[in-house]
């Protein structure tokens, strides 16, 4: 198993969780019809009505607590395998179905990594959520998701725009500094309960507790890895699958089903089109602004993902275990500072509340009560999370 500080791994994720006892995803489901209908609506607008997954062979990749894959097991699927090395995620998934009451398809649990993981035939579904990342080695891991497609299945993914992860970014980094000189794990999570829970409060449906939270992004060193930019999703499965959907929905396409040559068949180049006239809306969830022509929102994402790599200089640092990141800081707080001034010509408020952010970061030692001070940047939280669907051609 890799070790807990190898940062740059897919593996890492269950490095922590297994050094800690962790299995941070769970989700409120003591509506249990809120919960279910949620995910209903989800797979409604990625193209997968509940017929869908009726009498299908579905893979869930990386199944965390099963919570999610109860309704897809209440669709009556033929066959439904949960991928999961984490023992105490195996727990959870075992409670959550013999709680589960109504009619379903029982899963078949396996306790392997999906790496090591080849089986004798494909699935109609694979559902994989929040787990890769951009890095060489998930690169290669999201290509295998697509080869265990049956002509005609469908993926169903993540990925992260990087604009919509940069309010994050920003709190991981601020975390960092609130907790570096504090070795215990529970002490570390408490403070930053101080500090981020006033920002978690402004969450309109949070359906998971603010330690889980806490536990899964900001004391998770490899949070920062977890990030897929579209064109990555494209770039690795597009020559054989197709973007089918996306929630939330952005993408609209206006050619018609009888242009079937060359690229013209394939949907995928007009998504990524789509994604950049609209990259900027998933800076703040509760904005929404007009589109914008493609090369507008490229500064967005070059100074976004210049943020992040700066983010990723200040994590290795405390990887090496050195505490004297403070050129690394300031280059960061510039790079938010960046940021924000490419906002300048959407809305101004928002622009502000990053430069705010920016300014708490170059704070001498910054306490708890100044995070959970922030007025402005507090309750920004960006659609970081998007779904996607992709099809594996027939024909």
């Amino acid at each position: 198993m890799p070790d807990d500080k190898a940062i740059y791994s897919t593996e890492g994720h269950l490095a922590y969780y297994l050094k800690h006892g962790l299995s941070p995803t769970h989700y409120d489901t003591r509506d249990l019809v809120a919960h279910l209908q949620r995910r209903e609506s989800l797979y409604r607008s990625l193209g997968l009505p509940p017929f869908a997954f009726r009498g299908a062979r579905v893979l869930e990749v990386a199944a965390g607590t099963g919570q999610n894959s109860l309704y897809v097991a209440g669709c009556m699927p033929k066959a439904l395998t949960l991928l999961e090395p984490n023992p105490v995620a195996r727990d959870d998934i075992a409670a959550a179905f013999a709680q589960f009451g109504l009619p379903h398809t029982a899963p078949v649990v396996e306790a392997r990594l999906f790496q090591d993981f080849s089986p004798p035939d494909t699935y109609d579904v694979v559902i994989c959520e929040n787990w890769l990342g951009h890095l060489p080695g998930d690169r290669a891991l999201i290509r295998k998701l697509g080869s265990l497609l049956a002509p005609g299945g469908v993926l169903v993914m993540t990925f992260m725009p990087m604009p919509g992860f940069v309010a994050n970014i920003i709190r991981k980094v601020m975390a960092d500094l609130l907790v570096r000189d504090e070795a215990d794990f529970a002490r570390r999570g408490r403070i930053l309960a101080e500090a981020f829970s006033p920002h978690l409060a402004t969450i309109a449906g949070m359906t998971r507790s603010h330690a889980s939270w806490i536990d899964d992004c900001l004391l998770n060193p490899h949070f920062l890895n977890v990030v897929i930019p579209p064109h990555i999703v494209v770039e690795e499965l597009g020559d054989e699958l197709d973007m089918l959907g996306t929630n939330p929905v952005f993408h609209s396409d206006w050619r018609w089903f009888k242009v079937l040559h060359g690229d013209d068949r394939r949907f995928n180049d007009a998504f990524l089109r789509s994604y950049l006239r609209n990259s900027h809306n998933f800076i703040d969830y509760r904005h929404t602004f007009p589109p914008r022509a493609p090369e507008d929102n490229q500064r967005i994402e070059a100074v976004a993902a210049a943020a992040h790599e700066r983010a990723l200089r200040i994590e290795a640092r405390l990887n090496d275990g050195k505490s004297d990141f403070d050129a690394d800081l300031r280059a960061f707080a510039e790079a938010v500072g960046n940021f924000a001034a490419s906002l300048d010509d959407i809305d101004a408020g928002l622009a502000r509340a990053f430069r705010e952010a920016r300014d708490a970061l170059l704070k001498p030692a910054p306490a708890p009560r100044d995070i959970a001070g922030l007025k402005a940047f507090a309750a920004i939280f960006g659609r970081e999370t998007v779904y996607a669907s992709l099809t594996r051609r027939k024909f």
